[in-house]
């Protein structure tokens, strides 16, 4: 079984699948704008402009996922 395609994500700082990317709200591309990694094509992430995280307690599992 192939593995799954992984693109790096600055926001977090580690490689998410393209569905992970999918889900992301900084993301809005297609499986086929995201797969090359190209983040000009999927991704309006800024790292001076951006939260990193969105409200989420630190002892949520989703604040460790980013």
């Amino acid at each position: 079984m192939p593995l799954e395609p992984s693109v790096h994500c600055p926001r977090i700082g580690c490689a998410r699948t393209v569905q992970e990317h999918a889900e992301c709200p900084y993301c809005y591309g297609k499986e086929g704008d995201i797969a090359p990694g190209d983040r000009a094509r999927f991704c309006d992430y800024d790292p001076k402009r951006d939260p990193v995280t969105f409200g989420f307690p630190p002892e949520a599992s989703r604040f460790r996922l980013g």
